[in-house]
């Protein structure tokens, strides 16, 4: 009588080297780099500072690396970073300015160290800058200039 049911120690080991392949892979990425990836969309919304209404403005945003320019109703695209981001934005009457600073997922660490004990993660995610985020929309307040 066979044993068709029983595997064999060869089909054992293939699972085993499978299943620690597949876990090898996933370490190899940072938690916060797979799921968010190293640029992040953001919107801007200006608003008459004495009013609090809507304003079309042209946007300038700038950080180390980065200078992109564009209409408040547009959607940037950034690079998650741990700079300040600098928005100037103006509609030819009004001008606002805003410095934005990114916030810290730490959510994304504790997975990072539950996945590999942030050996390689933790070496990824902080290359990519992947842990940050800025909040979107940005609000800009539009002040009528002299």
């Amino acid at each position: 009588m066979s044993n068709l049911f029983v595997p064999s120690r060869k089909s054992a080991a293939i699972r085993i080297t499978s299943l620690l392949a597949v876990l090898s892979a996933l370490s190899l990425t940072g938690c916060a780099s797979m799921i968010n990836g190293s640029k992040q969309s953001i919107k801007i919304e200006t608003v008459d500072a004495a009013t609090g209404a809507h304003k079309p403005a042209i946007c300038h945003i700038s950080k180390r690396g980065l200078s992109i320019s564009g209409k408040s109703t547009d959607t940037f695209e950034v690079g998650r970073s741990d700079d300040h981001l600098y928005v100037m934005c103006e509609d030819g009457n009004s001008i606002g300015h805003l410095r934005q600073e990114s916030d810290f997922a730490q959510r994304y660490l504790f997975l990072d160290i539950a996945t590999d004990l942030c050996l390689v993660s933790c070496l990824v995610d902080g290359y990519h800058r992947a842990w940050y985020e800025y909040p979107s929309p940005m609000v800009v307040e539009m002040k009528t200039t002299p």
